[in-house]
């Protein structure tokens, strides 16, 4: 059962990674990026755009699933 929960993780990791690219190369999300950069600049806040959490998110599911996949028990 642990297998199949670390599997499924895996897989949505995989689709946060995806959707985050989609988002990453479309039109709204190279404008999105461009503003934060000039946001950053104008204030020096730290700003991140939305496609950066998308990748985060991703990341982690698929490291918790491969770590939940690969667990001996």
């Amino acid at each position: 059962m642990k297998k199949i929960l670390g599997i499924v993780l895996i897989l949505v990791g995989g689709w946060l990674v995806y959707t985050g690219y989609n988002r990453a190369e479309s039109i709204a999300g190279k404008t999105e990026a461009g503003l934060v950069d000039l946001k950053n600049e104008i204030d020096g806040k730290t700003r991140v755009a939305d496609h950066v959490w998308f990748y985060i998110g991703g990341g982690v599911l698929i490291v918790v699933g491969g770590a939940i996949v690969l667990r001996k028990s």
